[in-house]
């Protein structure tokens, strides 16, 4: 697999198969006048980035991150209006939880997603 791919799913018609995702393989039994085609599905690896802005100070603001790759971190602010953020590379498709849990005394003002192009509502 190129780097920067990762195989989601083997399917196969037209003869008998043992399919294993795992492994990248599909283990065909022809018959006479069998004509297999199998299809395997690949898929780029994402990111998630993580930002924090800090307004009126600065602090550790923690987050829960739930999702294969990801795990709980925390992003710290040095200054007043500081921006710091945490990048999560290599990133299979699926779903994942992220959590600001906020810092004691701070009220969160703001989520925004974003993908590439734009804003995700």
């Amino acid at each position: 697999m190129p780097p920067g791919w990762v195989l989601t799913g083997i399917a196969c018609t037209g003869a008998s198969a043992a399919i294993n995702v795992i492994t990248g393989t599909a283990t065909l039994t022809l018959n006479d006048g069998d004509a297999a085609v199998c299809t395997f599905d690949d898929a780029t690896l994402g990111s998630i980035t993580i930002g924090v802005v800090s307004t009126g100070g600065a602090d550790t603001f923690p987050f829960d991150a739930v999702g294969s790759g990801v795990g709980p971190f925390s992003l710290v602010t040095t200054v007043d209006g500081g921006r710091v953020s945490r990048t999560f590379g290599g990133l299979a498709p699926g779903t994942y939880l992220i959590t600001g849990r906020g810092a004691p005394g701070w009220q969160r003002f703001e989520v925004v997603c974003l993908n590439e192009e734009k804003e995700i509502e």
